[in-house]
């Protein structure tokens, strides 16, 4: 799917920002149930790579961690 998508013009903003390889990638992008023992990395975020200049991964305590219910 990633080649497909780079056919056109398309990439991955993680792997961009990164330069990880798809399938090796550190950080995860999501925690099931918000829990940090449930990490894993979902890449549904595809541009143009001129639009990346300013693409930024956040870190979880950046975006509120914990999550309080």
């Amino acid at each position: 799917m990633m080649s497909f998508l780079k056919e056109k013009g398309l990439e991955s903003a993680y792997h961009h920002k990164t330069g990880e390889e798809p399938g090796k990638e550190t950080t995860p992008t999501f925690f099931l149930y918000r829990d940090v023992n449930y990490p894993d990395f979902f890449d549904y975020c595809f541009l143009n790579p001129d639009w990346l200049v300013h693409f930024e991964i956040g870190s979880k305590e950046k975006w509120g961690w914990p999550c309080r219910r």
